[in-house]
């Protein structure tokens, strides 16, 4: 598996926005979230992890999102922008201690969180030494923002979220739920990756073969996200199911309307299929790739109208 490198120009455009505007935290942020990280890489055990896909997420989607949060903005004051550009660089901030868990071979330390490792991190240390005051200067550390920062990390990508939050927190979280999506499902047509080695670790000859299973097809019909735990139980989670299961990202009830927008704009299920060799597959698995293009288009048009 091959090394992803840094993407230094996005990086460089991001500092200069941040020097320019005078987001003096988010900039302090960002300098000490790389520094982080580039420590968690140059552990000597972790120089082959981190070619892996996954921890791109450490450096490239960390940028993808920031830009997104200074795009997709409409915060009323400077202040909110900077709260959503730190939240923006530290809500995944515990894939640097997932990845050096998971280079254990202990099956705790491969099921682990990485949200929940990320507020472990930042947020549990005594009250008068956590963390994530290393990460903000002197005006950002006031009880309410630290509180608006956890909140906004712990529920970035779950399916659900406290209801009856004060209208402010909730759409802190929802900007950052939908950036980060976002993010996530453009880096997956992204013609900077090579689909089959980067994401499913698969070459094509022996995904070619795998099937759309009556149960994996079952979600889309449904119109639900892909259950991985319940299909990984089963031994059903091949590379099959983990390609299909970003198509049914759409279906994550707690989706920002930005986001099917956003899908639409960019035709995103096409392109994303059209990596996919699907004309060397079986007749019945072609039929339902169809069935599934079909239905999440769909659903993606329906939620539009709805929002409308």
């Amino acid at each position: 598996m091959r090394e992803i490198p840094i993407d230094r120009e996005k990086l460089e455009e991001i500092e200069i926005y941040l020097l320019n505007n005078n987001l003096n935290c988010a900039s302090k942020t960002l300098k000490k979230y790389m520094c982080y990280i580039e420590s968690v890489f140059n552990d000597s055990e972790m120089n082959q992890k981190r070619i892996n896909f996954k921890n791109r997420k450490c450096y490239n989607h960390i940028f993808d999102v920031i830009q997104k949060v200074i795009k997709y903005d409409v915060s009323d004051n400077k202040i909110e922008l900077e709260k959503n550009i730190i939240i923006a660089i530290l809500h995944d901030i515990g894939r640097g201690i997932e990845i050096m868990s998971k280079s254990c071979s202990t099956t705790a330390n491969q099921n682990l969180n990485h949200t929940k490792l990320g507020i472990e991190y930042l947020f549990n240390n005594s009250c008068k030494n956590k963390n994530i005051y290393d990460f903000l200067t002197d005006d950002f550390k006031d009880d309410e923002t630290i509180n608006e920062i956890k909140y906004a990390i712990e529920y970035h990508s779950t399916y659900t979220y406290p209801e009856k939050l004060p209208h402010s927190l909730e759409e802190r979280i929802k900007s950052i739920r939908f950036c980060d999506k976002a993010a996530i499902m453009d880096q997956f047509i992204d013609s900077g990756i090579n689909f089959f080695e980067d994401v499913l670790n698969i070459n094509k000859e022996e995904f070619v073969k795998q099937e759309i299973t009556d149960e994996l097809m079952m979600f889309f019909i449904n119109k639900k996200c892909v259950n991985r735990m319940e299909l990984s139980k089963n031994n059903l989670y091949t590379s099959m199911a983990h390609a299909l299961c970003h198509i049914a990202l759409v279906f994550d009830t707690t989706n920002d309307p930005r986001l099917f927008v956003h899908l639409k704009n960019i035709n995103w299920v096409d392109v994303y299929v059209q990596q996919f060799p699907i004309e060397l597959m079986t007749d019945k698995t072609q039929n339902r790739f169809n069935e599934i293009v079909n239905i999440s288009k769909q659903y993606i048009n329906e939620r539009i109208m709805v929002e409308k």
